[in-house]
């Protein structure tokens, strides 16, 4: 997108302060939320625990082809080591997964059996973090990795899109 993504932070405890890439944007109390666009790969955190969800804008936000929709992100700590994901079946091109892997894993995580190369993978600031934009085809896939690494699925057609985060650890 070339105007960027909505993200949503949402308290569950008073005084939450929520920063992105090192600055504060918000101070919270339980139930407030907070939304601001980003456009680049950026680093969220809070010293509360907060709900992040990413709103993927309209088609008259940015003249994309997609409709809007939401998908809850993954916080790094629920991270697995291997999904399994899919496409709808017809009606969307493009479809992506966006990968947040430990900048250490790259080079270990496999789509469908093949190493997604490391040129991909773009480092997010200093944390230690990389992010890759694959684009998937139709159908089932595998992602396979020797660190655990964040997914989401995301897919586009005129006015209409969907986003789903691969999976999640509830450990």
């Amino acid at each position: 997108r070339t105007k960027g993504d909505t993200f949503r932070f949402l308290a569950s405890t008073d005084q939450t302060h929520v920063s992105v890439n090192g600055s504060v944007v918000a101070t919270l109390n339980k139930g407030q939320f907070f939304e601001q666009i980003i456009s680049t790969a950026s680093q969220i955190t809070a010293d509360q625990p907060i709900l992040v969800a990413q709103y993927s804008n309209g088609q008259t936000f940015d003249g994309a082809s997609a409709d809007p929709f939401m998908m809850v992100v993954t916080p790094a700590a629920q991270y697995l080591a291997s999904y399994t994901v899919t496409t709808p079946a017809t009606g969307f091109s493009p479809n992506y997964v966006n990968i947040v892997a430990p900048t250490t894993g790259i080079g270990s995580i496999k789509l469908d059996g093949t190493v997604i190369a490391a040129n991909l993978f773009s480092a997010i600031g200093s944390t230690g973090f990389s992010g890759a934009q694959v684009p998937l085809t139709v159908g089932s896939h595998t992602l396979t990795g020797s660190v655990p690494f964040g997914t989401i699925v995301y897919g586009f057609a005129s006015f209409d899109g969907y986003g789903y985060a691969g999976g999640f650890s509830l450990s």
